[in-house]
């Protein structure tokens, strides 16, 4: 059981980041794929005290179409905590956008990740947006 944990761990680090670069690189393909059709982001952005729900919809239609030149993000502090089937994971992401007009974004991340039929889809997430 321990490697099939190990496994699972493993798989879902790889699509987290597949979603991270599907987000900057017009990636609805991967998106819409690996996305849960209940999925349901929620957000705040604290200093404009902006808060919300995207569905898969909102986010694909967003995310999936951005251009690679859109910046790179950076995964750090990620931890995953994996029961059964499920998945959660939480990271700080830095999104660098290449023309340097915009500043860095820094994220507090929680995705949950659902095991269905012997895949992994991504089902919530939580943003923070810091300053």
């Amino acid at each position: 059981m321990l490697s099939q944990s190990v496994d699972d761990e493993q798989e879902v680090l790889r699509l987290f980041k597949l979603m991270i670069d599907s987000a900057h690189q017009a990636g609805a393909a991967n998106l819409n794929h690996y996305i849960a059709d209940d999925f349901l982001l929620t957000y705040s952005l604290y200093e404009q005290d902006k808060r919300g729900f995207w569905t898969k919809e909102q986010v694909v239609a967003k995310w999936g179409s951005q251009q690679p030149d859109d910046g790179i993000a950076i995964i750090s502090d990620q931890r995953l905590l994996l029961s059964g089937d499920t998945a959660i994971i939480f990271a700080l992401v830095t999104d660098k956008f290449p023309d340097q007009t915009k500043q860095d974004v820094r994220t507090w991340i929680s995705d949950v990740w659902v095991k269905h039929n012997g895949e992994w889809r991504w089902l919530a997430s939580h943003e923070t947006f810091l300053k």
